[in-house]
């Protein structure tokens, strides 16, 4: 016969209602002291509810597939990459041998014209405090001229006149 441990505490609340965790917790080893059948339920319980699933031997013993360690490091350098792509501006060699981020915005309007929004941002800050990787490429984004394509795609159209 299995004996439930839930069924035990319960048993004992309702014996001693007035009895808080640590009086049942005392109440239980109490009978735990005078009956082995018990102890061993006891004992059986707290390893059912404390011992993690992950330490059975089976899990510990698995190992992942070669498609999974093969997905997980395809994974690894997407995401490497992304962020690599997120700090490539900032990180930009500027011609006074600084990184972009390094920069202050006093520095950066000797540049060229390309930095002068950037500088007028940065002001007396050096360009990594005051700006993101984002704010940056738009500044630089609205510093280019319009290739030919984009020209014509945002110019519009004018249709030739038609003789008959």
């Amino acid at each position: 016969m299995k004996t439930n441990m839930r069924v035990i505490v319960e048993r004992l609340q309702l014996e001693h209602p007035g009895a808080g965790e640590n009086g049942l917790v005392d109440l239980l080893v109490e009978r735990l002291q005078h009956d082995r059948v018990l102890l061993e339920a006891a004992a059986r319980y707290v390893i059912k509810t404390a011992v993690p699933a992950r330490l059975d031997a089976r899990l510990q013993l698995r190992t992942p597939s070669p498609e999974h360690k093969a997905r997980e490091k395809a994974a690894m350098r997407t995401a490497a990459s992304a962020v690599a792509a997120q700090v490539v501006m900032l990180n930009l060699l500027m011609p006074n041998g600084r990184r972009m981020a390094m920069c202050t915005g006093a520095e950066m309007s000797k540049f060229g014209k390309a930095y002068e929004r950037i500088a007028e941002r940065a002001g007396d800050n050096l360009v990594g405090d005051a700006l993101t990787e984002a704010e940056v490429r738009a500044l630089l984004q609205h510093q280019r001229p319009a290739s030919p394509r984009r020209r014509a795609a945002q110019s519009p159209a004018v249709e030739a006149p038609c003789h008959l």
